[in-house]
């Protein structure tokens, strides 16, 4: 028998979970942090509010629990009160949701329950760091979750390095030795990723008293065909080796393709991550808007010169709309880009917006991380990035930044907004495409899967291999699945 959306998630994460922390003896396994670690769409968040968190304040009677993650991933307040009412039901004591330290303390202090949530950033600064001291005098049991650890835990600056990828004249590693010394006294330490770092699967060893283990293994790809985007096609280029017009030819073909696929199978969202300022073949963001103003005076695409506000930019310098006006140069015709400012919300807002015209994100960082976005479906990578350990571990390529960014187009789309599908179907796609027409599957097959252009490198090979491997059903096994499901209707 199949394994239905639901069963996936018990199989790799809740009964991992449960055998872990009941097993005999574990609440005498400190110094350690247990590594979570799921593929987009398996539910990684869902689980750590629905089950881990209820758990932990029932059956384990914990006093506290933490939920620490970046700013650049989005807090949802609904899930942490659904939380909430289900650690009320498993405990029968009253929890209480805190998003500040201030908070927290005054609740644990009147004896309380408390489940914080707040930023990496909120945890480690003056009052994070005061709140974590105060906590040893209180003889309170308390959990800990770390969202994005692979990220945020590398033990100590003489390994960032081979961790990362690159070198930092600071790195003070503030969220390890926080927790190393909260680790001293409680089992309940856990990180959540779909990319364990090095450190994190052994491979670099970690300077400091707090170890990693992994608590799980990943789903078989077929399991997690329901409820996850597709891998459509990979183009790898030469980035080295070809000159600054044989690349802008093919970022022309593939806003091009982007641009028609979206006008006809539903709209998609296309994230271009440009070169930084000093990148060797001016790859730069001022170049790359400046070849799309070219293409659109040349009357190359047909949409980007007619609808307003397609195009938008998320940087540290700038965040907004660009659009592309006719103006007169001299005697002749020309083009101007013209910027509208707008919130890095507004921004994501607008691209998964199905009715917003936005549909073509230009970033130089972001995009790694905090993209809810379940229509970006199409990644065009300028970056000569190509990380690996060093020497010491044979120039092994580092992965996990490049897998998180191709993780945001992982997440299912058919043509509707997350909510609206999500309110008919739940997050799964098998009864879905039960009710699909012949016509409408070959539509979702195109909306589901994601393209990506990259340049031909070290990193970017093998993170596309352990995507395939691990992390990302292909469009070519969506279609096989599809066919069985509905021949067996």
């Amino acid at each position: 028998m199949k394994l239905n959306n639901k069963d996936v998630t018990k199989k790799y994460l809740t009964e991992p979970f449960n055998n872990l922390i009941n097993k005999k003896g574990f609440a005498t396994n400190k110094n350690t942090m247990y590594i979570i670690r799921g593929t987009t769409g398996l539910g990684k968040t869902y689980a750590t509010f629905n089950d881990f968190i209820p758990a932990l304040f029932g059956k384990h009677n914990l006093d506290l629990v933490i939920y620490s993650y970046p700013k650049t991933e989005v807090f949802d307040k609904m899930d942490a009160n659904l939380c909430i009412t289900e650690s009320i039901l498993q405990s029968g004591k009253h929890v209480q949701l805190c998003t500040s330290v201030k908070e927290a303390m005054t609740y644990l202090k009147k004896g309380y329950k408390v489940l914080l949530c707040l930023t990496h950033a909120a945890i480690t600064n003056k009052n994070g760091k005061k709140f974590m001291r105060d906590l040893e005098g209180m003889g309170l049991i308390t959990g800990y979750f770390v969202d994005e650890s692979h990220s945020w835990m590398i033990s100590h600056i003489d390994n960032y390095r081979n961790v990362m990828g690159s070198n930092t004249p600071k790195y003070e590693g503030g969220l390890f030795k926080m927790l190393s010394k909260l680790a001293e006294r409680t089992p309940y330490i856990f990180g959540l990723t779909a990319t364990p770092n090095a450190e994190q699967i052994n491979k670099v060893p970690v300077i400091g008293s707090m170890q990693f283990k992994m608590m799980n293994d990943y789903p078989k790809l077929e399991e997690t065909i329901g409820r996850s985007g597709w891998m459509g096609s990979v183009t790898t280029y030469d980035l080295e080796g070809l000159d600054k017009s044989e690349i802008f030819n093919l970022f022309g073909d593939a806003v091009e393709l982007h641009l028609k696929e979206s006008d006809l199978y539903g709209k998609g969202t296309m994230m271009i991550k440009v070169g930084r300022a000093n990148c060797g073949l001016e790859l730069t963001m001022e170049n790359v808007q400046n070849y799309l103003k070219y293409l659109v005076r040349c009357g190359y695409f047909e949409y980007l010169g007619k609808k307003s506000d397609m195009v938008a930019v998320l940087t540290s310098d700038f965040k907004g709309f660009i659009n592309f006006i006719p103006c007169v140069v001299g005697n002749n015709n020309g083009i101007k880009i013209e910027y509208t400012t707008r919130t890095e919300d507004e921004v994501k807002d607008a691209l998964a917006n199905t009715e917003h015209n936005c549909q073509i994100l230009l970033v130089v960082e972001k995009g790694d991380m905090g993209m809810n976005i379940h229509n970006l479906k199409t990644f065009f990578s300028f970056r000569r990035t190509d990380k690996d350990m060093g020497t010491l571990y044979d120039k092994e390529p580092i992965t996990e930044n490049a897998i998180q960014t191709i993780g945001r187009m992982m997440r299912i789309y058919t043509g509707v907004s997350n909510e609206e599908f999500t309110d008919k179907w739940g997050y799964d796609l098998t009864e879905y495409v039960k009710s699909l027409t012949d016509d409408e599957v070959e539509d979702l097959l195109e909306l589901n899967s994601y393209k990506i252009y990259v340049p031909n490198n070290e990193m970017w090979n093998a993170s596309i291999s352990a995507i395939r491997k691990d992390l990302s059903p292909s469009k070519e096994m969506a279609n096989a699945w599809i066919k069985e499901i509905r021949n067996n209707i």
